[in-house]
């Protein structure tokens, strides 16, 4: 789910298009064929069974495409959209980290200025 609260996604109701539904964005990084061998093959394995397909085992089916919910987006090479992601706050905090240990290692000779 994204932790950006804006981050939304509508739905139209297709008997009735003045009702709308409006849930949050949910982000996965895997494509479908994987979700189905690693994920749905684990937690489900009946269903897994029913399902797939003799020629091809590691493919997902129609009916796993057609059946995710309408929230669910791609996330491809977009970040999560929360604080550390947007702001660097771990790469910062990481480069800083850094500076004091180079800096600790460093000996300056007697008679020089530095800051």
């Amino acid at each position: 789910m994204s932790p950006y609260k804006k981050d939304t996604v509508k739905q139209r109701n297709p008997d009735f298009p003045t009702q709308l539904v409006k849930n949050r964005r949910l982000i996965y990084y895997d494509t479908i064929d994987e979700m189905w061998v690693g994920v749905f093959k684990r937690y489900h394995t009946d269903l897994y069974k029913r399902y797939k397909e003799s020629k091809r085992l590691n493919t997902a089916p129609k009916v796993f495409h057609l059946c995710k919910l309408f929230e669910t987006t791609k996330g491809g090479n977009v970040s999560c959209l929360c604080i550390n992601c947007e702001g660097f706050n771990c790469l910062m905090r990481g480069f800083l980290a850094a500076i004091k240990i180079i800096k600790s290692v460093l000996k300056w000779p007697e008679g020089s200025r530095h800051d």
